[in-house]
């Protein structure tokens, strides 16, 4: 069994504000599809990154 990502000092949390109805929705489908929230933020942020250029690299 792997270790829980707050555990994994590879990872780091990050937050922000959103509506709550969003953020209720959000949550619900997450749930209902067995999908972890931080998989589709991050796949969503690398996305946003791919988008920019990567401005990171």
């Amino acid at each position: 069994m792997t270790p829980s990502k707050s555990k994994n000092p590879e990872y780091i949390q990050v937050s922000g504000y959103i509506s709550r109805q969003k953020a209720i929705k959000f949550r619900a489908y997450c749930k209902a599809k067995e999908i972890e929230i931080s998989e589709v933020l991050e796949k969503l942020i690398d996305q946003w990154l791919e988008e920019q250029g990567n401005p990171l690299d």
